[in-house]
């Protein structure tokens, strides 16, 4: 009987713990909020990826329109992809068969029908490319944007020199299927 309580016990500060996130001194931590004091801020609810509905996870056909760009010369006014959208735990991915590029995304929010998420890329040659995507799901569709800013660094103190941001219309296709693993 004793056992059991102290299990009990350990099993619940485990899960208090792991809704804990520390708060950095500019008051963000994932997920959480503060006053930048360095203490801990209480987050705890459902995992925002298990609030993406199934009929999202699958191939997509997607047409993208540029919308306005500060660029026009570093940016296709249009295009056409396949999108492979999958989840594999709680890691969402995006891939696309005919490139091959691949990205694992970060999702900030996500409900019934509305999914927001972004892909940062590594620094290369002195550059960053940055995606946020807003999508709203309707049954076989979604439409939405995908805004693109493409950061280039310098390559003496790697501060940013110039920014160059797109915004395209999206509207995917449901061709098949979901992928979760």
């Amino acid at each position: 009987y004793l056992m059991m309580k102290l299990l009990k016990l350990i099993l619940i500060l485990l899960c208090f713990n792991l809704f804990l996130q520390p708060v950095t001194a500019t008051g963000a931590a994932t997920g959480a909020s503060g006053n930048g004091t360095g203490g801990y801020t209480l987050k705890a609810g459902v995992s925002v990826i298990d609030s993406v509905p199934n009929t999202f996870y699958g191939n997509w056909r997607v047409v993208s329109k540029l919308q306005r760009t500060n660029a026009p010369a570093k940016f296709n006014s249009s295009s056409v992809d396949l999108w492979n959208l999958s989840r594999e735990g709680d890691v969402l991915n995006l891939s696309n068969p005919f490139t091959g590029a691949s990205a694992s995304l970060t999702l900030s929010q996500a409900s019934d029908s509305n999914i927001k998420f972004t892909r940062v890329s590594e620094v290369q040659n002195n550059q960053r490319v940055t995606e946020v995507v807003e999508l709203n799901l309707n049954k076989d569709y979604f439409t939405g944007t995908n805004t693109w800013y493409w950061q280039v660094m310098s390559d003496v103190n790697g501060q940013i020199v110039s920014t160059y941001t797109a915004r395209y219309s999206v509207r995917g296709e449901k061709l098949s299927g979901m992928s979760i693993f």
